[in-house]
C-alpha cells in the first residue's frame, strides 16, 4: 500500500525533461532512506518509465508522474494518453529497456486503461 504522493509532476513529452524526472526520483527516494544502489535504481526506473510513456504518447501529450515512499521503498505511478487499442508485446517492443526495468524493480505493472498507458513500479532497498 502506498501513501498519497510525496510529489506529482506533469511534463511535456520531450526528452529534455528526463533530467528533471531523475532528480525528483532521487530526492523523493532519499526520503525513503533507500540505499545508494536503490537510489540509483529509482532514478533509472523513473527514467525508463518516462521512456516507455514517451514511446506510446503523441508528441504533444503530457506525461504524469506521482512518487510516494514507504521506509525502504520508492513507488512511482505514471501515465499518459495513448491512442493504441492495446499494448504490443512489451519485451519485444521495449527490448533492452524491458530488461533493465524488470531487473531493478520489485514491482512493475504496465497497462492500458481508459485511453491511457500506465507504468507503475516500486524500487526497494535490499537490506
Amino acid at each position: 500500500m502506498t501513501k498519497s504522493p510525496e510529489i506529482s509532476l506533469c511534463v511535456p513529452n520531450q526528452a529534455e525533461y528526463l533530467r528533471v524526472i531523475r532528480q525528483i526520483a532521487m530526492v523523493v527516494g532519499a526520503k525513503a532512506d533507500l540505499t545508494l544502489e536503490a537510489l540509483d535504481e529509482g532514478q533509472l526506473a523513473s527514467d525508463e518509465a518516462a521512456n516507455i510513456l514517451m514511446k506510446f504518447a503523441q508528441p504533444d501529450d503530457v506525461l504524469y508522474f506521482d512518487w510516494s515512499v514507504q521506509p525502504g521503498s520508492l513507488h512511482l505511478r505514471s501515465r499518459t494518453r495513448c491512442l493504441l487499442p492495446e499494448l504490443p508485446d512489451l519485451p519485444e517492443t521495449l527490448e533492452y529497456a524491458w530488461v533493465i526495468i524488470q531487473a531493478i524493480t520489485s514491482e512493475l505493472d504496465i497497462f492500458l486503461k481508459d485511453g491511457q498507458v500506465h507504468v507503475n513500479l516500486t524500487v526497494t532497498s535490499a537490506r
